[in-house]
């Protein structure tokens, strides 16, 4: 499996999102009013972790609190640990906190040729790619093409792969993407309103008036016309080689891409599409 490739801390997704530290209070000193930090520097996260906000001065008061918010930035995929010293005047001296996080990072890469050229009306090709990852990672990866010409498609399958190993991924595209050459026209008179009609149709014909037998009977059949009639019309017309059901896709060469993110990371690959 090919190695994640390594990522700066900035630059890098975490899992889990960031933690906050609980809030500190420093332990009484013998001075019966504050308790005195040395410095806020002295304040200090391990490697992988990054103090990203402060509310500790200088100085705090007995009794008082202060917060930090302590961002998870590692610059390695996988487990990390860490701790949070606290340095100040206090008779315990240094006190630590645990951290602790999973670093999320994987590659994708194409395992074929990232060129195609397509000519013929519904060509298609493939560009086969690979996703990896640490085996020790957990999560999905969600995956998406972009860029693909008018009247064309650019499908990923899965769109949705796991982490934690190697999956195989497949981007196909496929050109002159057919269309439907007629619309079905609206019509009122839908099965539903028919069958009504015919449960009524019964109590209609049980009637003493004779006008409203009549109606109801032209009624009926207006509305088993109506159905008939719909049910064709929305029927298209195979595709007989002529230009009528498609459109084609304009030659020229395409560039699309094919994103993988995860945990607000994304690796893209570009590939090339040459339509004749």
């Amino acid at each position: 499996m090919p190695a994640p490739e390594s990522r700066s801390a900035r630059s890098l997704s975490a899992f889990p999102p960031p933690e906050s530290a609980s809030p500190h209070s420093p332990r009484p000193s013998s001075s019966p009013t504050t308790e005195v930090f040395r410095s806020p520097s002295k304040i200090s996260p391990t490697t992988g972790f990054n103090l990203a906000a402060n509310t500790c001065g200088a100085t705090l008061a007995v009794k008082a609190a202060c917060s930090l918010t302590v961002v998870f930035a590692p610059a390695t995929p996988g487990p990390i640990s860490g701790a949070l010293t606290f340095t100040d005047n206090a008779p315990s001296g240094a006190q630590t906190t645990n951290l602790s996080g999973t670093g999320i990072d994987f590659s994708l890469t194409a395992s074929g040729a990232t060129s195609l050229t397509l000519a013929g009306s519904g060509a298609s090709g493939n560009y086969p790619m690979l996703l990896s990852s640490l085996a020790s990672l957990s999560g999905n990866v969600a995956l998406s093409c972009t860029g693909a010409p008018a009247n064309s498609t650019c499908i990923v399958a899965p769109t949705i792969a796991p982490l934690g190993g190697t999956s195989t991924i497949s981007v196909t595209v496929q050109t002159d993407v057919a269309v439907a050459a007629l619309k079905k026209p609206a019509t009122p008179f839908t099965p539903r309103s028919l069958i009504v009609f015919a449960l009524l149709l019964p109590l209609a014909l049980a009637s003493r008036r004779r006008r409203f037998r009549q109606l109801a009977l032209v009624l009926f059949f207006a509305c088993t016309l109506g159905a008939l009639s719909g049910c064709g019309a929305s029927r298209s017309i195979p595709n007989s080689g002529g230009s009528g059901l498609t459109n084609p896709t304009p030659p020229g060469t395409y560039t699309l891409k094919v994103v993988a993110s995860s945990a607000g990371l994304n690796h893209s690959v570009n590939v090339t599409l040459v339509v004749q």
